[in-house]
């Protein structure tokens, strides 16, 4: 059984073999140049980044679109090209896809109603953890002993006795 150290330190290693083998994927979408007629502006793949980075893959939910390797990323990824090149702007864009999907495709979400809690609660959750911590160890007193063991009894002195003999017959 590994021990705690050794565990944190395979975790971390794994955490970042994963971590570099997904940012050294290669981009699944090149840069498509604007056909000769159209009026579209060329976006770089850092720009459609930014906003997908903004954005959680639609498939499952799991990882912000920009990384995700799936076909819906890569459509995600694709109707931000468009829209950019269209002129949109990325308030614009993200806008359409909450639009679309709800605020659950927001990586991060709108500090604003309901969702403020979940940027309060973490700041308000480690000061009050720690008041309910402090008084309980101010209540909890260790628990004195009341009396000593009891001493053997006749009767246990009897059975000591014949366990003794006993086992000293199954040795020999």
């Amino acid at each position: 059984m590994l021990n705690k150290m050794s565990r944190a330190y395979l975790t971390a290693a794994f955490l970042g073999m994963l971590a570099s083998t997904t940012w050294a994927q290669p981009t699944t979408m090149a840069s498509q140049p604007p056909s000769p007629g159209d009026s579209l502006r060329v976006v770089a793949d850092q720009e459609i980044k930014q906003i997908a980075g903004k954005l959680m893959a639609p498939c499952c939910w799991s990882q912000t679109a920009d990384v995700h390797q799936s076909e819906a990323a890569d459509q995600i990824q694709a109707q931000i090209r468009t829209a950019l090149q269209q002129g949109h702007t990325e308030k614009e864009i993200i806008a359409g896809f909450v639009a679309t999907y709800g605020e659950r495709i927001l990586a991060t979400p709108e500090a604003s109603g309901f969702n403020l809690m979940v940027w309060i609660l973490p700041i308000l959750a480690l000061p009050v953890g720690g008041w309910i911590l402090w008084r309980y160890l101010r209540r909890v007193r260790p628990v004195a002993a009341t009396a000593p063991a009891a001493k053997p009894t006749p009767a246990d002195n009897s059975y000591e006795a014949r366990f003794e003999r006993e086992f000293a017959e199954s040795d020999r």
